[in-house]
């Protein structure tokens, strides 16, 4: 039996004579690994426009596979952007109803797939190789990780990273995978050769499996009281950070379309812009927002408990938490673990709530509330209205991002350790090249209110706040029952610059540690 591993389908349906139906279209149903593209969203119809003779969708799909050079839709992600955008146009040129191409793409990180290996491009070929090594060596997931590396040989051809890991991951299946790892707290303790499925005298592809599993030890804390704290590499890069033209129009008029002022809408808008490059070294964040369980178990205290019981569960995020007291936090756990803890920049929250991508939100163009927790009655652009539970959800509900990282859209405000600029005109060139830098001044005093970022949008705000660019601030005091934060940790690699929270300022120093992960 052959199996097939990726299937991509084109569903132009819901045909009509150009009547708009009062029901839902079809396109609400996902299948798990397959890639999905409809004609419209839910809530729409597709129709044949009388003047090409075609359907909208048809004939800018068409036109997308066949473009070349850099505006290529070589990937699933940038044949979506290209989809909704042009149909979107080519609708409002022929004066029809409204149609926005809807997908269905589960997992996220098939938003990386490439569609036409020929017109691939190096970044795309650079995202597809990070996948694969976060398969390989953070998830452990080796049958998902020769996907990726195939996929590589499929774009470029006898590339040696690729060649290389397949002959790695071959070996998988000769050798017994490692157990589950404790954390690296106090209580834990080191593995036995023997656990490790390493024995003396091993090759040397054992040796850097044994290196690996060292790595992956980094990534689990232990908090004590059986309680852990999950991270994840996130790899080292660039990205485009703010929001782009395109998304800024589609924000607009999703905004005037929810009765939000204008000037207000605009100068929210503002605050994400103008966009720049932004380069990072590799770091490792939460792979939640701080749970009220994990708070208890470090502070001591329950900051929760002055809300509705609704909030207090122990997998669910604690809340009321102000600046200050995430910082201190950060400066207990770094005591405790003997680690540089501190709370994410601005620009590391952006890029690993991305996940590579370039779309509005890290699942595609739009969500839905079975992917994010959020006032579902005021959607984006055309998803249909949803729930609103009116109340936080544990933090490991729902699907996470293609970098394992769940729920950086929407559940709570995130707290970074950035104080709060109105724009990034003027983002000093240095922040631009080392996107771990934090931008401001954080060795402030404690009655010291000034505003600090938020990122993330939370369950009691619309859809358009969850955005991958959007920003927000609170003052450093402030607290409510829909701000938390996720930490971040010092990584082992080599040239990674961390910085260490005390009472007098933040210091930056460099791990000495060997990294056995490649780094891409």
């Amino acid at each position: 039996m052959v199996r097939i591993i990726n299937i991509v389908l084109f569903i132009d349906a819901c045909r009509s004579t150009g009547q708009k139906s009062g029901g839902l279209g079809i396109g609400e149903e996902k299948q798990q690994g397959v890639i999905t593209f409809y004609s419209c969203s839910p809530s729409q119809v597709s129709y044949e426009i009388e003047e090409i003779q075609q359907g909208a969708f048809t004939h800018v799909l068409l036109n997308g596979l066949q473009i070349q050079g850099e505006s290529n839709c070589a990937t699933v992600e940038r044949l979506y952007n290209y989809l909704c955008h042009q149909v979107r146009q080519l609708t409002q040129k022929h004066k029809n109803y409204p149609q926005t191409p809807y997908a269905a793409i589960e997992p996220a990180t098939k938003l990386h797939y490439i569609l036409l290996p020929k017109f691939a491009n190096l970044t795309d070929i650079d995202v597809l190789k990070k996948d694969a090594l976060n398969a390989e060596f953070v998830i452990k997931d080796f049958s998902l990780a020769r996907q990726y590396w195939r996929r590589v040989i499929a774009a470029v051809g006898d590339d040696d990273d690729a060649l290389n890991a397949i002959e790695r991951l071959a070996k998988q299946n000769l050798t017994p995978q490692p157990p589950s790892l404790q954390g690296n707290g106090e209580n834990s303790k080191p593995l036995s050769l023997q656990e490790r499925g390493l024995e003396r005298g091993s090759s040397e592809g054992e040796q850097g499996r044994k290196a690996a599993i060292a790595k992956t030890r980094e990534l689990t804390v232990d908090l004590g009281q059986g309680l852990t704290l999950e991270l994840v590499r996130v790899p080292a890069g660039k990205f485009t950070m703010g929001i782009p033209p395109q998304e800024r129009e589609i924000a607009l008029e999703n905004g005037l379309k929810n009765g939000v002022d204008p000037e207000n809408l605009q100068r929210w808008l503002d605050w994400s812009t103008p966009q720049h490059e932004i380069h990072l070294q590799e770091f490792l964040m939460g792979k939640y927002t701080v749970t009220n369980a994990q708070w208890r178990a470090v502070m001591k205290t329950n900051p929760s408990e002055k809300y509705d019981r609704k909030f207090q569960g122990d997998m669910q995020p604690v809340v009321g938490i102000s600046w200050y007291e995430a910082r201190a936090f950060c400066q207990k756990l770094s005591e405790q673990t003997k680690r540089a803890v501190r709370l994410p920049t601005e620009a590391e929250w952006e890029y690993a709530c991305r996940a590579g991508t370039t779309t509005p939100f890290a699942f595609g163009n739009n969500i839905t509330t079975n992917q994010v927790n959020y006032d579902g009655n005021n959607s984006y652009d055309d998803a249909p209205k949803g729930k609103y539970r009116e109340c936080t959800v544990d933090v490991n509900s729902f699907s996470p991002n293609s970098w394992h990282l769940y729920q950086m859209h929407g559940n709570v405000w995130e707290w970074c350790l950035d104080r709060w600029h109105d724009s990034y005109s003027q983002k000093p060139k240095r922040l631009k090249s080392n996107g771990n830098e934090v931008w401001g001044e954080t060795n402030v005093d404690e009655h010291d209110n000034l505003p600090h970022s938020v990122r993330g949008g939370s369950w009691c705000y619309d859809a358009f706040d969850c955005r991958s660019t959007n920003r927000c601030w609170y003052r450093a005091k402030d607290s409510d029952h829909d701000i938390g934060f996720r930490v971040v940790f010092g990584s082992s690699s080599p040239v990674l610059s961390t910085v260490r929270i005390d009472k007098r300022d933040f210091i930056e120093r460099t791990s000495e540690s060997p990294d056995s992960i490649p780094v891409m």
